[in-house]
This record gives structure tokens, sequence and C-alpha cells, in this order.
């Protein structure tokens, strides 16, 4: 995330946690797991106009952490995410970022205009990437909600189009094709205070039990979304991939299924 660049632009954070560096991935249980530098990814160009240089060359002594340390980062990440999906034979594709490319949320997401221009971004840059590299849940933490959408199709925010597909209902959860499109999730319920979800019609937004209709939210994308603290499972089993949000007292937010389709 964009707090651990400073003030060396994340050098010092990646040795001491050990990390290979700023993208990698690892393999368990069948599953590739992804883990990307969205900070690489956004719009930095338009978030520097809007910020008169902030973000990253706000903080950091170099400028060209933004300039073209990142930039050229940005290249390098997305040359690496085409390639490790057209070679990985996992069954299970699951990616881990900062910034969320779909959010309701008011911090990181679509509720405020900064929000909007990193989302945006990162959907020009990554979205179809990893929609044709077949990713089955896209994870970000940015905003303190907690927000599952439905699966997404195409986003072109440049003409402002965007493509979905629903779920099969099922009890206490909704379950997915594999193959359609990406779910994005954002899970931010285990720090800062929940902020509210983006929602124009006044709906209350905390959900203490999953439910089986989808919420007519703000955005078309969200098939759940809630305010509280919480904690997201994901299991993987021989034939489906399972997510699942819980509260502290141990109430079921969300569960979905992605299954493999018939044969």
């Amino acid at each position: 995330g964009p707090k651990d660049l400073p003030p060396d632009c994340g050098e010092g954070f990646l040795r001491r946690l050990g990390l290979p560096g700023r993208h990698y991935a690892i393999r368990r249980a069948g599953a590739l797991l992804m883990f990307l530098d969205s900070n690489h990814a956004r719009d930095y160009e338009a978030l520097a106009r809007r910020n008169a240089g902030g973000g990253c060359a706000k903080r950091c002594d170099r400028v060209s952490c933004v300039r073209s340390d990142l930039r050229l980062s940005d290249e390098k990440q997305a040359s690496w995410i085409t390639k490790t999906l057209l070679h990985d034979k996992s069954r299970w594709r699951v990616v881990f970022l900062h910034h969320p490319l779909f959010s309701a949320g008011n911090r990181k997401g679509f509720g405020s205009k900064t929000g909007r221009l990193s989302a945006e971004g990162l959907q020009r840059k990554l979205f179809r990437r990893l929609r044709d590299g077949k990713v089955d849940i896209v994870i970000a933490s940015g905003d303190p909600i907690y927000e599952r959408s439905i699966q997404v199709l195409d986003a072109n925010p440049d003409i402002g189009t965007t493509h979905f597909s629903g779920g099969a209902i099922g009890h206490l959860r909704v379950v997915f094709r594999k193959g359609v499109g990406p779910i994005f999730v954002v899970t931010g319920g285990a720090g800062a205070e929940p902020r509210k979800v983006a929602n124009p019609f006044g709906i209350p937004l905390i959900d203490k039990l999953a439910r089986a209709d989808r919420p007519d939210y703000s955005q078309p994308w969200v098939g759940e979304a809630a305010v509280e603290p919480h904690l997201v499972y994901i299991r993987v089993e021989d034939d489906r991939l399972i997510l699942s949000a819980w509260t502290p007292r141990g109430e079921l937010v969300d569960r979905i299924e992605i299954r493999e389709p018939a044969r």
C-alpha cells in the first residue's frame, strides 16, 4: 500500500519482511496466489495533476519514485502478470493488491474523485490482463469496508462501459461459474474505522447475515457489502473455490462458490 512507500519508496519494507519483490507469486493447494504492487499500476499522471505532485512524490525524497521508477516497475509487472497467467497450470487463481479496481467506498473507491481516478487507472492497466488470464478473485484492502462484486465481464472507463454477470442463488451463498469473469472483493474491515458505502438511496448497509437477494446498492457491480469489522476466508476444494466473510461475533456476512463448469 502507499503507506509502505516512505521514506525510501518501499525498499526497506521489502528487505525487513524478506519479500522477493514488489510483485511475486506463490502456489498453495492447487491455487496460484499473485501479489501485485498497485502503487505502480495506478494512473499516476492523472493523480499527480489532481494532487499537484502528491502521492508518493509528496512523501519520498526521490520524485523518480513516481515519475520513472514506478513507471518502469509498472511495465515489468504488467509483462510478468501476462506471462505468469499464460504459463501457470494452477486450477484456481487469486490476486491480491492494495488499491481496488472496483469499490463503492469513499476512501479508495468511486465515492471520491481521487478514488475514482485511482480505480479507473487500475482498470485500464490491469482489468483485461486479469480477465484474459482467467483470474477467479481479486482481493483489495484499500477501503475499510467489505464489498464483493458479481462477475465483471468487461470494463472500459474511457467510454464509461462496464458489463457484469450475476450468479445462481443458493442457500446462504451465491454460486458462480468459473471462467466467466473475475470477482472483486474489498476487505478492509480489520483496522481503520469503517466507512459508509457510497449509496444515494439511503439504504442501510450493515448486513449482519448473508442474504439470498442481490441488494440494490448505488454501484451496479456490488453483490454484497457491509460496514463492520470482518475476516475473509478462502477455501480451495477440488472442484470449487469458496470465499466467506464473517464478523468477530461469528455471523456470516457473505459466502460465494466458484465452480468448474460441468463437463
